[in-house]
């Protein structure tokens, strides 16, 4: 399981010389409504997947491995999370914390969002 934001994305993939042509967000269209009513109806109106569509560069020091390389090899290794984590989720990532120490970790992450800190600027270990 790998958890990334929208900026790791961009940035992995202009980082590497790809262009962004296109970027949506697939939503429930009226032909998938009309193929299964009762799994759609739960899901309309809600944001499903993100596309990108992107244009490969013509030509880049890495154009050698781009066609070897996945998503994954493109983003940053820092939010790569181990195996023993994501083979038991329920009690690595989930924890369920009091009211007040949440409302404090989400104003800590706004502060940390607005002086511009990013997963480049981490330093594990």
């Amino acid at each position: 399981m790998h958890f990334k934001t929208i900026e790791d994305y961009i940035n992995a993939a202009t980082s590497h010389g790809f262009e962004i042509v296109d970027f949506t967000e697939a939503r429930v269209r009226a032909e998938d409504m009309v193929s299964n009513v009762p799994f759609f109806s739960s899901v309309n109106g809600y944001p499903l997947h993100m596309v990108i569509k992107l244009r490969k560069p013509m030509s880049t020091n890495d154009s050698a491995s781009l066609g070897s390389m996945n998503t994954l090899d493109f983003l940053p290794k820092k939010l790569n999370w181990p195996r023993t984590v994501t083979n038991n989720v329920e009690n690595s990532l989930v924890m369920w914390i009091p009211t007040d120490v949440n409302t404090e970790l989400i104003a800590a992450s706004l502060q940390v969002y607005e002086k511009g800190i990013s997963v480049d600027d981490l330093d594990i270990g």
